[in-house]
């Protein structure tokens, strides 16, 4: 998954195959499933460790901030928005976003335990994400992080970028270069 766009919606429906794991619905519960790339399914265990490691995390409140963010480029202003993904996986971060929107706290999706209401919030959400610009990339490395804003500004015509990490200055030299409006992290990560 690394270096390339990934369109919201096929995350959307990524985040419903997680819960369904959760649920211990449908095909989500096996371990083999893989994405509409071709690349492995994370699944529903790792997944819900991840969010687990979030919601723990002493930076809950940025994480928080950065999906609302996200939430009001991508939806609100409809702009055309590249999340660059670095500290999380997709699935995680989409459903990181839809619960920080909807406002539904993690436990509630991390124990299989909506209430009708927070169902309706979450599907709610889905349907504001489904037609949005907005794009996750994976980028692990400086060098890919650089190749794919280049490409965000020119060949997708984003107007905004926001990072899960505290970009390094190579990389905020790199992305002023674009003309991207920039979002991430103020501080690194807080040791535990």
């Amino acid at each position: 998954m690394t270096n390339r766009f990934l369109p919201i919606r096929p995350q959307l429906h990524q985040a419903i195959n997680v819960l369904e794991g959760f649920y211990g619905l449908g095909s989500a519960s096996r371990n083999v499933q893989r994405n509409v790339y071709g690349a492995p399914l994370n699944d529903s265990a790792k997944i819900h460790e991840e969010l687990l490691s979030m919601m723990e995390s002493p930076e809950y409140d940025t994480l928080v901030v950065l999906a609302r963010l996200v939430w009001e480029l991508s939806v609100d202003k409809k702009e055309s928005t590249v999340w660059f993904l670095r500290r999380f996986a997709p699935e995680s971060s989409v459903l990181f976003l839809l619960c920080a929107f909807a406002r539904i706290p993690l436990n509630k999706i991390l124990e299989a335990d909506l209430t009708e209401a927070q169902f309706h919030h979450l599907t709610s959400a889905f349907s504001w994400l489904t037609y949005t610009k907005l794009h996750l990339c994976v980028t692990r490395t400086t060098e890919s992080f650089k190749r794919m804003l280049d490409l965000a500004s020119q060949r997708h015509g984003a107007q905004s970028a926001v990072c899960d990490w505290v970009p390094s200055a190579v990389e905020l030299r790199a992305a002023k270069k674009t003309g991207l409006r920039m979002i991430f992290p103020d501080h690194p990560p807080k040791a535990r």
